[in-house]
């Protein structure tokens, strides 16, 4: 109700095409998604998108984020083609005004990575989780926990791969380092630690 009262407030004072009135609806959309209300935020995540390729163009990080979001909602609906597009999208803008060694690229290459092994595309997957996990790394160190991510969701591909030793070897580093980040009785750090026992079981 808060987004909504705020939205036509801004629409009479700023007009429909403004930034502001795009980033609230893109804030009523998250809050949608968040409910589970996948139409209704699309929705909300294209009028966004609209406005904010009109008001700033193609090449905006605004703009790209915008996509992200298109494209999760996408993977809640099982629309893993459109959701790829989107992250396509997103990450030609990112790389154009970010440049190619930025935390946020390694998170738009990371959800590219997600879909291909949704699709059973294991190798190509591999390929952009290794891009990503690089990125991090350099950007972000060693030891930060969305390294651990990536290599967590590396160890689920490579388990996928019937590669358990592998696959053992990225999931004990993403315990690791989210136990050290979240502390050991964070729920994250369970669910990782039941794969990393089930992995110790197959390698």
């Amino acid at each position: 109700a808060d987004y909504s009262r705020a939205l036509e407030i801004e629409k009479r004072t700023l007009g429909e095409e403004h930034v502001l009135v795009a980033k609230t609806k893109n804030n009523m959309g998250e809050a949608l998604r968040v409910e589970g209300k996948y139409e209704e935020a699309l929705q909300l995540y294209q009028e966004s998108l609209n406005v904010l390729v009109k008001v700033l163009g193609n090449s905006h990080v605004l703009v790209a984020n915008t996509k992200n979001n298109i494209a999760g909602i996408y993977l809640k609906q099982d629309k893993c083609e459109e959701a790829l597009q989107c992250y396509t999208d997103s990450l030609e803008v990112k790389l154009k005004v970010l440049g190619p060694e930025h935390a946020d690229v390694a998170n738009t290459i990371e959800n590219i990575g997600v879909i291909f092994a949704q699709q059973g595309k294991y190798d190509l997957a591999l390929d952009k989780l290794k891009e990503a996990l690089h990125i991090r790394s350099h950007a972000l160190g060693n030891d930060h926990v969305d390294v651990g991510s990536t290599q967590y969701k590396m160890a689920l591909v490579y388990e996928e791969k019937q590669e358990y030793k592998t696959a053992l070897t990225y999931c004990e580093q993403a315990v690791s380092k989210a136990a050290k980040s979240m502390g050991f009785d964070h729920p994250e750090v369970q669910k990782r630690s039941l794969v990393r026992d089930r992995l110790v079981s197959k390698a």
